[in-house]
Formats: C-alpha cells, structure tokens, sequence
C-alpha cells in the first residue's frame, strides 16, 4: 500500500469516483452495494486475521468520540 502514498488525494478520489460510477452503470444500484459491502466485509476480515488493527479501532478512526 505504500505506492498509494504517492499518489495525489484528488486523483485517488477522481479514481474511485469512476469506479464506483461504473459499478453503478454495470451492475445497477443495489447490486453494486451489495458488492462494495462485500469488498468491505472482506477487508476487515481479512485486516484481522493479519492482526493488523480490531474492528473497535476501525470504527474509532472513522467515528471518534468528542
């Protein structure tokens, strides 16, 4: 992940923005957040059992308390 570094916030953005926009044109709108939730599912699934970080502290980093 570290080439992702390297790679301006705006084009990795522009970049996901086209992905997801051609998901949507493919594959409909339900389907395609139904295919994203499992992208994300696997992530984290597989983010634990390389005991990177927990679930709580994903959650943490995304919603933090105040």
């Amino acid at each position: 992940m570290n080439f992702l570094a390297n790679i301006p916030r705006r084009w990795l953005g522009a970049a996901i923005g086209l992905f997801v926009a051609l998901m949507l044109i493919w594959f409909g709108f339900w389907r395609m957040l139904f295919i994203l939730f499992c992208v994300g599912l696997g992530y984290i699934i597989g983010q634990h059992y390389d005991g990177d970080q927990s679930l709580e502290h994903l959650i943490q980093r995304f919603f933090p308390s105040r």
